[in-house]
């Protein structure tokens, strides 16, 4: 009984055995001289990478076969190194493969193969890195020839210049919604070409003492400009009002060195942060600088030289802090704004412009707004001095109305146009209008009938005469516009009759380079 018992013993051992070394064979697929899979996976499901021609690292991250097995690291290309990181959970492992710049004038690839120990079939992951454009290819065009290629612009008004420190509220503070690419695909088919995006940056800084600004924020500054060059739209990027930290302090001499400061140390981020895009992105240093302290503080460009000498110098500030970062920035037109970004003023008393002496092929662009006349475009309500004016142009007069405009019709914005042709496009240096508008009015403000037909038949001639005027004086429009006229959500129009206004004008001007 002790012989059978024993005898069954080994026969049970026999047969363990035999199955444990079918197991290890089908299981593990370890060691032998056909193995059938490599004993790592890959976390996620992308086997291939996309690497920046800059220069760049990409994380792969591999589910080890066990605890303790080891992995090596094979590139196919000395251009690619692949070094181990720190493992983001157990039974994993991090491998950080990095890929030179990309100078050879043509797109590469090159794979990395991961084998664990005790295997002999590795992971195969692919990387492609396109070609380096070179700054010449990606920035090929002076300012003449770019502002030539603008259509007709409008701004994203009312928006990422809210003065707001929470990034979410700072977009969307004043009532507008946050920007999306179906929006500006909207204003797209609606044919503008060109974006101005008023911005804040200043009320975004993380730390006032070396003035940094949210990577939150600067993201999104980042992806709403993305938007826009993706529907090959021209994009103006401009340091707005934002509490008035420049642009209410150009007459307080006492402010000079913090604002310096502060403008190089916010354009430098800017122009970092944004390099990689092509000539369809501009940078503008500032708004209106100074216009409030001459409009009601009681200053004068006229008596106080001094007051533009300083402007020069925060303006030469921001163009010498883009052109020091380099890259395509090195190249990218740049935008400087008169006093007050006033046409006047800055006709008669803005003696020198900011210099850019590392593009002596001209990148330089002037600013003015138009916003005239005022009592067509801004006023409110009728004064001891004057009437609202509710209609504008020859042909758009109301008989025995007292809201007709008793000046600034077409010879105004003609003569107005031309001071910005004189003084800056004939020194070659083309203008942008950044912005121009006018009120829109639904009723009198007084006891007299209103015609609001005729308003808007006024208000869709001035856009027409004053974008087409402009661009005959070789001076791009940008339309203000804060959501009246168009939706904020889809793109679409609101007030078509404004909109086809702008697009005549446009069709019928012509830039005089």
């Amino acid at each position: 009984m002790k012989h059978k018992l024993i005898s069954a013993f080994l026969s049970f051992v026999v047969l363990s055995s035999s199955c444990s070394s079918c197991s290890d064979d089908s299981d593990d697929n370890k060691g032998g001289d056909s193995p059938s899979a490599s004993g790592l996976e890959l976390v996620g499901d992308a086997t291939t990478f996309t690497l920046d021609a800059e220069g760049a690292s990409q994380d792969v991250i591999l589910k080890l076969p066990s605890l303790t097995a080891s992995v090596t690291a094979s590139p196919s290309a000395d251009w690619l190194t692949a070094n181990k990181g720190l493992a983001p959970a157990s039974g994993q492992q991090k491998w950080v493969v990095t890929a030179t710049k990309n100078e050879t004038g043509a797109e590469r690839s090159a794979t990395v193969d991961f084998l664990a120990s005790g295997y002999d079939t590795p992971v195969t992951v692919t990387f492609v890195q396109p070609r380096l454009v070179p700054v010449d290819e990606m920035m090929p065009s002076d300012a003449k020839t770019l502002v030539s290629k603008i259509y007709a612009g409008i701004n994203i008004g009312n928006t990422l210049e809210v003065p707001n420190s929470d990034d979410e509220k700072g977009e969307t503070g004043w009532g507008n919604p946050r920007v999306n690419a179906d929006y500006i695909a909207g204003l797209k088919a609606l044919g503008f070409n060109a974006v101005r995006i008023p911005c804040a940056m200043h009320s975004h800084q993380t730390n006032s003492d070396t003035h940094t600004i949210s990577s939150k924020w600067l993201d999104r500054i980042k992806e709403v400009v993305g938007y826009c060059v993706d529907n090959d739209m021209y994009v103006v990027l401009n340091s707005h009002w934002d509490t008035g930290w420049l642009e209410d302090n150009i007459f307080e001499p006492s402010r000079k060195k913090a604002i310096l400061d502060e403008q190089t140390a916010i354009w430098t981020q800017v122009a970092n942060a944004l390099n990689k895009f092509d000539e369809h992105l501009l940078f503008a240093g500032c708004n209106e600088p100074g216009m409030n302290e001459t409009t009601s503080g009681g200053h004068s460009w006229e008596k106080e030289a001094d007051a533009a000498e300083r402007l020069i110098a925060y303006e030469q500030a921001f163009i010498d802090a883009v052109r020091a970062t380099g890259g395509n920035n090195a190249k990218r037109c740049l935008v400087f704004q008169g006093l007050g970004t006033d046409i006047g003023n800055t006709a008669s008393f803005m003696k020198t412009f900011p210099s850019d002496p590392a593009n002596p092929d001209g990148r330089l662009i002037a600013e003015v707004h138009f916003y005239e006349p005022y009592p067509w475009a801004l006023m409110e309500n009728d004064a001891s001095w004057g009437k609202v004016f509710f209609y504008w142009g020859k042909d758009n007069h109301k008989d025995g109305s007292a809201h007709n405009p008793t000046w600034g019709e077409e010879s105004h914005v003609e003569s107005q146009m031309a001071k910005m042709k004189s003084t800056f496009v004939d020194a070659g240096i083309p203008v942008i209008i950044g912005e121009y508008s006018t009120r829109i009015r639904t009723r009198s403000t007084d006891d007299e009938e209103f015609d609001a037909e005729l308003h808007k038949k006024s208000r869709a001639y001035y856009n027409e005469f004053v974008t087409k005027t402009a661009k005959n004086n070789g001076c791009a429009t940008f339309y203000w516009e804060t959501g009246g006229e168009i939706d904020r959500n889809t793109g679409k129009a609101k007030n078509q009759y404004a909109i086809d206004g702008i697009m005549a004008g446009a069709e019928q001007g012509k830039y005089p380079f």
